[in-house]
C-alpha cells in the first residue's frame, strides 16, 4: 500500500505531468509519421515495408497505455527505443539516399527535452539514449547501409522518400524548436512574475515599516501627552496639599494614575481603532477607589449605569480623569455631611454621541471653573461643555471619534 501511494504521488508532481504530456505528444507525432510513411511506401510499391510501418505506428500507441498505467519511465524508454530502432532499420532498408537518418536530429531534441536533468537516473537514461542514437549511424557508416538494404527501390523512389523524410524531419525540428522557445518564454514570464511579486512584497513591506514608524511615533506622542497631563494634575494637586490631607491627596493622585493605566491596559483594536470597553473601565475605576478607601469610613454611595459602549483610548483617559475628579469633588463636599449622599453616573450612546448624566443628592457637587479647574480643562479635551439642567444634575455629551481620527497626532500621517 505504501509503495502504491508513493508511485501515485510521484505521478502527480508537475514535472512528471509535463513529461507524460510531452511523451504522449511525441508518441502521436511518431505514429502519424510512421502511418504516412507506410502509406507513401505502399504507394511506391514497397508493400511489406509499408505494412511494417503501419505496425510500428500502432506500436507507438502502446506508449499512451503505459502512461495511463503510470509506468512513465518505461513508456519514455519504450517510445525512444522503438523510434530509434525504426530509424535504424529504414536507414539501411531504403539506403542513405532516402534520408531516414534525418529523423535522428528531432529524436535527439525530443530526448533532451523530455528527460529531467536534476535526477541522476534520468541523466543516465538520457545519456544511454543519446549514445545509442550516435552509435547506430556509426554502424551504418561502417557497414555501408547494407544490413537490411532493399534492392527493389529505384533511385527515383529513394529520391521521393528523401523529400518526404526531409519535409517531416524539418517539421519535427520546427516543432521541437517551438517547444524550446515556448519553455524559455514561460520561464522568462515566470521570472518576471516572480520579480514583480518580489517588488510588490517589498513595497508592501516598506508600507508596513512606514506604518510601524508612524505608530511608534504616535505611541511616543501619546505617552508624552499622558505624562504632560499627569504632570499638570500633580501641579494642581500640589497646591491643595497640607499636613492634614497629605494621605488623602496621595490616594487621589494614585487613583488618577491608575485611571490612566486602566485605560491603556483595557485598550484593544476594533475596526482599525484603539477602543476601550467603557463598562469594564468604569468598573475598574470604581473598584480601585473602593480599595483605596477601604480603611476609611465611607459615608457616600457611587453608582454606575453603562451599556456595552466603546470609546477611543484617548477619550477614555480624559473621561476617566473626569470621573475621577467628580468622585473626588463629591467625596470632599460630602465629608461634612451627616447624611449619606449618593452620586450616579448614567452613560449611554445616542447616534454618534456619548451622553453622560451625573446625578447627585448634593446640589453643588460640581462648582464652577474656579473651584473645579481640572474638570473643565478636561472637558475642553473632549471638545464639550458641562450642562446643568437643574441643581444636582449635570450632563456631558461628546462625539465618538471617527475611524480616521482615532490618533492623537494626525499630522504624523500627513508627514
Amino acid at each position: 500500500m505504501a509503495r502504491v501511494k508513493k508511485n501515485t504521488e510521484f505521478i502527480h508532481t508537475p514535472e512528471i505531468k509535463s513529461r507524460v504530456r510531452l511523451t504522449n505528444v511525441f508518441a502521436v507525432i511518431s505514429c502519424l509519421i510512421f502511418c504516412l510513411s507506410g502509406i507513401n511506401n505502399m504507394y511506391l510499391g514497397e508493400l511489406l515495408s509499408g505494412i511494417f510501418l503501419e505496425i510500428l505506428a500502432l506500436l507507438n500507441l502502446v506508449t499512451l497505455v503505459l502512461n495511463r498505467l503510470n509506468l512513465v519511465r518505461w513508456s519514455i524508454s519504450y517510445l525512444f527505443l522503438l523510434i530509434t530502432g525504426a530509424i535504424f532499420y529504414f536507414d539501411s532498408h531504403s539506403g542513405f539516399e532516402s534520408g531516414s537518418y534525418l529523423f535522428y536530429f528531432p529524436l535527439l531534441f525530443a530526448i533532451a527535452h523530455v528527460f529531467d536533468y536534476r535526477s541522476a537516473q534520468d541523466r543516465l537514461t538520457m545519456l544511454l539514449h543519446i549514445l545509442l542514437v550516435i552509435a547506430l549511424p556509426i554502424i551504418h557508416l561502417s557497414t555501408g547501409h547494407s544490413l537490411f538494404r532493399s534492392e527493389l527501390l529505384t533511385d527515383a523512389q529513394r529520391s521521393e522518400i528523401f523529400i518526404f523524410n526531409l519535409s517531416f524531419s524539418i517539421a519535427c525540428m520546427g516543432y521541437f524548436v517551438y517547444l524550446i522557445v515556448k519553455a524559455n518564454v514561460e520561464r522568462l514570464n515566470l521570472l518576471e512574475q516572480i520579480l514583480a511579486d518580489e517588488n510588490k512584497l517589498r513595497r508592501m513591506q516598506e508600507e508596513k515599516n512606514k506604518e510601524k514608524e508612524i505608530l511608534l511615533a504616535e505611541l511616543q506622542h501619546r505617552v508624552h501627552n499622558n505624562l504632560s497631563l499627569m504632570t499638570s494634575l500633580l501641579r494642581i494637586k500640589q497646591e491643595s496639599i497640607n499636613g492634614e490631607n497629605y494621605d488623602r491627596i496621595f490616594k487621589e493622585i494614585f487613583h488618577a494614575l491608575q485611571s490612566v493605566a486602566h485605560a491603556h491596559r483595557l485598550q484593544q483594536f476594533n475596526d482599525g481603532r484603539l477602543m476601550v470597553p467603557l463598562q469594564h473601565y468604569l468598573h475598574e475605576i470604581d473598584q480601585h477607589w473602593k480599595e483605596l478607601l477601604a480603611d476609611e469610613p465611607v459615608a457616600h454611595i457611587v453608582e454606575w449605569k453603562c451599556g456595552e459602549n466603546n470609546v477611543n483610548v484617548k477619550q477614555c483617559i480624559t473621561l476617566g480623569l473626569i470621573f475621577h475628579e467628580c468622585i473626588i469633588a463629591f467625596s470632599r463636599r460630602n465629608a461634612t455631611s451627616e447624611i449619606p449622599q449618593k452620586l450616579l453616573f448614567d452613560v449611554c450612546e445616542i447616534a454618534e454621541f456619548i451622553r453622560i448624566e451625573i446625578s447627585c443628592t448634593i446640589s453643588n457637587v460640581l462648582a464652577g471653573p474656579q473651584e473645579d479647574l481640572l474638570i473643565y480643562a478636561l472637558l475642553e479635551q473632549l471638545d464639550t461643555e458641562l450642562v446643568q439642567p437643574k441643581p444636582g444634575q449635570y450632563e456631558i455629551r461628546f462625539r465618538v471619534v471617527a475611524p480616521d481620527d482615532y490618533l492623537e497626532s494626525k499630522s504624523l500621517f500627513g508627514s
